[in-house]
Formats: C-alpha cells, structure tokens, sequence
C-alpha cells in the first residue's frame, strides 16, 4: 500500500518554511502522525518484501524434523527385536530361549542342515547418535525377515541399559555380537553387508564338521570358504553309522568338533570319511604319506588351494590346544585384505607386513606381481619372519581413500608397509627413497628385518582423534550425530534467527527514498 501510495504522489514539493501559522500547526500534526506511521512501516518492513507462506516455512521445517527422525526408527520391533529392557545378562539371556538341539533337528548322514540346529541370535549394540549404526539398521531390517526361523535380530541401545552393554563389554558402536545355545556371547568380527550376513547365518546352521569323501569335494568347498582356508580331519578310528556318531566315536574328533564349533563364524571344517590312501594324500600331501598315521593316529591340518598342508603337531585330545592353533592359522599364507578381513587379521596378535598392489590381482603391472610373488617365497621359507609377521595385499587403487591415512598415495604404487593396527603404528618402505624413510631396502625379506630391529623409523596412523580439519562437513555432521537430539534442539533455532536476519536486510532495501523526501510528499497530500 506504501509503495503504491508514492507511485501516486503529487510530484510538487512544498517546503515546510513556506506555511502559514495554522498551516504549520496542521503541518506539524500531520508530520507527527506520518512520522509514526513510518517508524511502523519501518519496523515491518518485512511485510513489504516477498516472502514465503506461512504454511509452506512451517510445513519445510516439518519435514526437516521428520526427515532426522527416520533413521532411529528404521528397525521396527517385532522384526528386530528390542532387548533394551532387559535389566541384566540372566534375563536377555532369558528371553531368548534355545531352539531344538542338534539331535532333535536331525542331520543327515553327511552332516547337511535339515532344519534349525540351534537358536541363533544376532544381536546389534548402538547409540542412537552413531552413524554406522543408522546405516546398518536398514540392513539389518531386511536381514531379519530374510533369515526368518534360521536366525533372529536383537538391539539393545546402550545409552538406555549402560548395565547390560558393560555386562558384554561394549566398547564402541555398534558392537555386533551373536549368541547360540551352548556357546555363550561371541563378538562377530565378519562383514557387514547383506550378503555376508546371510551366509553367516546359514553357515552357524550348519554341522561344525562338513563330511568330505574326496579331495575333490574339499577343493570345492574351499573355494567357498572365508580366507580360501580350510581345517580337516581324518582319524582311522572312527566308527558309527552316522556323521554324529562318527564325530563322538573319538576323542580326537571330539575335541576338533568343539574347536570347530567355536570358530565355525570363521572358518569352515571337514571330516574326511574315506580310506582310501590316494584320496588321502591328496588331501593331506606328503606328510601323510611319510607315516604320520602308520601307528593309526589321527591327523589335523590345515589346507589351502595350491599350498601344502599345514600339520598340528599338539595333543589332539586338547580341545582348547586344538582351537589356539585354529585361530593363529585362520588366514591365507598370503591373504587379501578388504573390509570383511581387515580387522580379524589385524587383531591376530602379529603386525601386518602388506604389499599395496597398483590395481586388482588380475591387472597388477609385473612390478606389484614380483613384489607379490616375492611375499609367498618368504612366506613359505623364512620361518623367523613367518612368527614375527602376517604376510598380506592389498588393491592400492580400490582402497586408495583408506590407504591415505599411511600416506599412501597412487603414485608411489606398489609400495610395502608394516601396520600394527592395535597400535595404530606403521613403517614404511617407499621405492623412491625419501626423506621420512632414510634407507630403501630392496627385499622384503631385509625392510621386515630392518622393522623387527627398530632400524627403520616409525610412524604413528592418521585417526580422528589425530588427524587434521581436512572435512568439515564430514565432521560437522558426525558432531550432529553424536549430539543429536540436541544438536537439533539448537540448530532449529539458529536456522529461524537467520531467516528472520536475512528477510530484514533484504527489505531494508525496499525503501529507495529519502525519509524526508517520503514526509514532504505526505505532508503535500494531507494539505
């Protein structure tokens, strides 16, 4: 209405000296009641400027609140099941009542899963605010109905029930752990994706031990196993007309069953239920063959496609013997690291000696292949560095964003490194010789050496808490995460503050006159 009121002014301009006595007392009323009421248009002089509906702001600000309240709600009850009520370990565990047993469910001959062996649970510890937990529930969501009677989905959030996270030693989130009737809580070290998580389910719903009759059937069977690796047993005492009769028919297969089983999220285990000498050798190589079971003992090995058996040497009828020496050979004399492995094997008790390939197995240049070829020889020859190290590789190129944090880049490649990962330490041995690495050593076999002696210096890993400000919107959002919902509570606020700043200035502008030129145009009118 101001704006068109001016743009109907009268353009003369009669100034305020030129009136007469009673014109200027009319004047003065008329110049204090405009006064006014410019001062009132001044302070709303939002109204003047476009704006945005009511309707529309309250309706964006909705959807902005409903939009960050999706991800805490994604996993629905009854799917995932909530056991943050559960006020200690006797009463989650409780809740949880076992399925039939192995022997209730039934096995066929050669161990295969007819149905249910046991209950399996997997359960999710998280917070609220974290992140990667946000990101797993819809995974873990579609895992449930997926895994329906072979495995059941739990959460508990530790910022409800702390007592029952410390109960289970939850140290960060979310911590990914699974339970099955007689084997108590176990943390899962595996991967995290879909695809991961139903074959662990079906795997756990096995028979520990998988029954072979060939080296056929075990060279099929390791192609599918995690690391390529494999465990097998063979003992000429067995007996029974079932595969659950013949595992319990000895001690020695007893106690590697029960090894087995604990280690069955990890690895894959196999009987072999043939005597016939060929197949045996085939499977267990020259060491079978040089008498290690002439006086009828049994035999334990480890089994890798393309590399010789690895024989235990302990007391067979130690289960607890048994499953230490599964772990400590859980892993691929030269294995591959990627998401699913990275930590397991960083956790193995050794530092991990890594080449960084400049590309994929199967397109490495013949100087990543050389560097790697040159790994397996010392793998295989050189026992002093075999109990010092555990030897890996890695595709510089696909994990290049991760490969940073070592200062690592992709111009260096191949290249060699060292990691203790539960030290977050690393040494390294760049090709090129600089000057943050004084020597250059031109094996593997003598830069390893050089690190077991401290000669080469070390470098402490980039972390969070560590490394500098290079994304801030990254780290802004996960400070949003963390503190979320009160980073929320705050940031509603702040955004209308500055929406109202903003709509001020910007209609500030929408006055393009003078105030005194505005008063004597008013002024003229009411004359």
């Amino acid at each position: 209405e101001n704006q068109q009121r001016r743009k109907s002014a009268p353009t003369e301009r009669t100034a305020l000296n030129d009136t007469s006595p009673t014109e200027t007392q009319t004047s003065h009323s008329s110049f204090m009641s405009n006064t006014n009421l410019l001062i009132f248009n001044r302070l709303a002089c939002i109204s003047d400027m476009p704006r945005i509906p009511a309707s529309l702001l309250l309706k964006t600000v909705g959807i902005f609140i409903l939009s960050a309240s999706l991800p805490f709600s994604v996993s629905g009850d009854g799917v995932v099941v909530d056991l943050t009520s559960h006020p200690d370990v006797p009463s989650l565990f409780s809740a949880i009542a076992p399925l039939p047993s192995a022997e209730a469910a039934g096995n066929n001959e050669k161990g295969e899963d007819t149905g249910p062996i046991v209950n399996l649970w997997f359960l999710k510890f998280y917070a609220p605010w974290c992140g990667h937990c946000k990101q797993l529930a819809p995974v873990l969501e579609k895992l449930a109905y997926d895994t329906a009677g072979v495995m059941n989905i739990g959460k508990v959030d530790c910022t409800q029930n702390k007592k029952l996270c410390n109960a289970f030693d939850v140290k960060g989130y979310p911590a990914l752990k699974y339970y099955r009737h007689g084997d108590g809580m176990s943390d899962y070290k595996g991967s995290r994706s879909f695809e991961e998580l139903q074959k662990f389910a079906v795997r756990m719903n096995k028979s520990p031990l998988i029954a072979i009759s060939s080296a056929a059937d075990l060279l099929a069977s390791l192609a599918h196993a995690p690391e390529g690796v494999g465990f097998v047993a063979y003992d000429p005492r067995r007996s029974g007309a079932s595969h659950t009769t013949v595992i319990r028919s000895t001690n020695a297969l007893r106690s590697f069953a029960s090894a087995a089983r604990t280690e069955q999220a990890g690895s894959d285990s196999f009987l072999v239920e043939t005597d016939d000498p060929q197949e045996l050798a085939a499977v267990f190589g020259d060491r079978f063959i040089a008498g290690v079971t002439g006086a009828g003992n049994a035999i334990l090995a480890k089994v890798e496609a393309g590399e010789e058996p690895v024989i235990f040497e302990g007391n067979q009828n130690d289960a607890d013997a048994v499953h230490a020496w599964m772990v400590k050979n859980n892993i691929a004399r030269v294995t591959q690291l990627g998401p699913q492995n990275f930590r397991s094997a960083g956790n193995m008790g050794l530092p991990l000696a890594i080449v960084v390939l400049d590309g994929a197995k199967e397109s490495q240049s013949p100087v990543s292949n050389a560097l790697l070829e040159e790994m397996k020889k010392i793998s295989r020859s050189r026992v002093d560095l075999v109990e010092q190290f555990t030897f890996c590789f890695i595709d510089g190129k696909k994990w290049g964003a991760f490969l940073q944090q070592f200062k690592i880049d992709g111009s260096s490649l191949p290249e060699v490194f060292v990691l203790n990962f539960p030290k977050k330490l690393y040494w390294k041995n760049t090709r090129s010789g600089t000057e943050e690495q004084g020597t250059l050593y031109l094996s593997i076999a003598d830069f390893l050496i050089a690190v077991s002696e401290g000669k080469v210096k070390e470098h402490r890993q980039e972390t969070r808490n560590n490394r500098s400000f290079q994304n801030p919107l990254k780290d802004m959002k996960e400070v949003f995460d963390k503190l979320y919902p009160w980073s929320l509570a705050i940031l509603i606020p702040i955004i209308a503050i500055c929406g109202l700043i903003l709509m001020a200035c910007f209609g500030s502008d929408m006055y393009d006159e003078p105030m005194s030129e505005q008063l004597k145009v008013e002024t003229k009118k009411d004359k």
